[in-house]
């Protein structure tokens, strides 16, 4: 009876070691392999990722921490179960899809920093081009304070867009480079339609010119025009052009003279009426013209009776082309300055009476404002 005890024992012991020996076999041969390197891969790129993704590319960057996030809390699970059961295989593939998506996110946002450097780089291109444009045509004319303030602020956002840009904060560089675009583009519109209304008048410009060209061409005598947007003064004997001057003009000089003070050169026909020199006048030598002339008061008059002049304006006078100009901007009340040098050959070229024509410009809009650039911020 002992004998067959022992026997069975000795089988129950070689039975239990057997088992075990299978089970080490079958977990040896189907061994979970370790996750580590997989969820070590995509914890290095989603810091990557993290250092240079911006907001452009934050979805991906967050789909790939919640693939990371998964695979972490998968990995504790499995390892809370009896290790011949655990199955790593959903880590594995967790890591594997937010390497993917920090990859992808990395990719995108180095693609997308390209192109905005691109796209930055155009945009302030455009804006020197307007910045010059500005400068060319618009500089020398005389804004309203609106206009002057909105063209001011637009420049400091353009400035506060390149300070971004140096900082590699393009997103707020491109905002800021946008916002400056748009508030250039809608005033120089603004600015180039009022324009555009005035040199409506060019036709009647053009034929006061012409018709003062041939007085003096019949008359074989001197005559005057004042092109304002050319900043010249032309000298014309018996109809040929014989001496041109550079002229300063009043401080608002675009337009007709409505009133005293209103700082404007007059536009229309006139004639000088007195040639003075000594102590006649402060500006070494000058031309009075008659202004106003019938024209100027019939106009003012209308204004008047509109109600767009108060009752204790006046129409103003003592209109001159005088000495003490060449300051290359546009600096008098309302009169024509050349430099002394010119206005003492203009003096002596002219008499009392000869007629003088002041216009806008000899030159229609589109010659003078050429390469009209209308930009637009991608």
């Amino acid at each position: 009876m002992v004998v067959k005890k022992n026997t069975i024992y000795r089988l129950l012991c070689v039975l239990v070691f057997a088992v075990m020996a299978i089970i080490c076999i079958i977990y040896l041969y189907n061994k979970p392999e370790n996750p580590e390197a997989e969820v070590h891969e995509a914890r290095l790129k989603i810091s990557q990722a993290a250092n240079i993704t911006g907001p452009y590319a934050e979805s991906l960057l967050y789909a790939a921490r919640n693939y990371y996030d998964s695979a972490i809390e998968e990995w504790v699970s499995q390892n809370q179960k009896i290790i011949l059961f655990r199955d790593y295989s959903k880590i594995k593939d967790f890591s594997r899809k937010a390497t993917f998506m920090a990859e992808l996110s990395i990719g995108t946002s180095e693609d997308f920093r390209k192109n905005m450097l691109v796209e930055l780089n155009a945009n302030q291109l455009i804006a020197d081009s307007i910045a010059i444009r500005f400068k060319t045509h618009f500089s020398s004319l005389p804004l309203n304070e609106e206009y002057r303030n909105t063209e001011f602020q637009a420049l400091l956002k353009l400035e506060e867009g390149r300070i971004a840009f140096e900082k590699g904060d393009l997103m707020h560089s491109k905002k800021c480079i946008k916002q400056a675009l748009d508030s250039l583009a809608v005033l120089q519109e603004s600015i180039e339609y009022e324009l555009k209304e005035y040199f409506q008048q060019h036709n009647t410009w053009t034929k006061w010119v012409q018709e003062t060209i041939d007085l003096s061409k019949k008359e074989k005598s001197a005559a005057i025009v004042i092109d304002k947007f050319g900043q010249r003064c032309h000298v014309y004997q018996s109809g040929r052009l014989i001496a041109s001057f550079p002229a300063d003009l009043g401080v608002n000089w675009i337009g007709d003279k409505i009133k005293s003070g209103d700082k404007t050169t007059p536009e229309g026909k006139y004639k000088v009426i007195k040639k003075k020199k000594g102590t006649e006048t402060i500006y070494y030598k000058a031309l009075l013209i008659n202004y106003p002339n019938n024209d100027d008061r019939e106009r003012f008059r209308q204004f008047r009776l509109q109600g767009l002049l108060h009752n204790r304006d006046e129409i103003g006078a003592n209109i001159e082309i005088h000495g003490g100009g060449g300051k290359n901007i546009h600096w008098t009340d309302g009169c024509i300055a050349l430099n002394n040098e010119d206005m003492e050959q203009l003096y002596h070229l002219v008499r009392e009476g000869t007629p003088i024509v002041i216009i806008g410009s000899l030159r229609p809009f589109d010659q003078v404002f050429t390469n009209n650039i209308h930009a637009h911020a991608y």
